[in-house]
């Protein structure tokens, strides 16, 4: 069985998935299997000030399912503890359940957008 955990991200695991050297202002955390950054998710503000959550997941991650969850729950953990008013999220129209888990996190259809999706911290 592989060791798997979810830890504070370095630059290096960002770097892994980011492959650039300027990034915005983030929170972030790697899930890691046998010591190898197979996930990496968290909460960056874009241009406009908006907190927008991310998680980005390589093949190797995908059967850790418990990683995945604990992971996203571990960031929406963050954005209650920043006292975040809102977080928004675009899901992956290439992961056909994106849009179930984020639901599962919190996150409804975000109307005024018609793209996003948004947490309410306490809503």
């Amino acid at each position: 069985m592989s060791d798997s955990v979810v830890e504070p991200a370095t630059v290096d695991d960002i770097r892994k998935f980011a492959g650039e050297d300027e990034y915005p202002t983030m929170k972030a955390w790697a899930g890691k299997v046998d010591g190898e950054t197979v996930a990496l998710g968290g909460l960056a503000r874009d241009a406009e000030g908006r907190w927008i959550a991310f998680f980005d997941i390589t093949d190797e991650a995908r059967p850790h399912k418990k990683l995945i969850v604990k992971t996203g729950k571990m960031i929406m953990e963050q954005a209650r503890q920043m006292k975040l008013r809102f977080v928004y999220a675009m899901p992956d129209c290439n992961e056909p359940l994106a849009i179930k888990w984020l639901g599962r996190l919190g996150f409804k259809k975000d109307i005024r957008s018609g793209v996003l999706m948004r947490w309410e911290n306490g809503g």
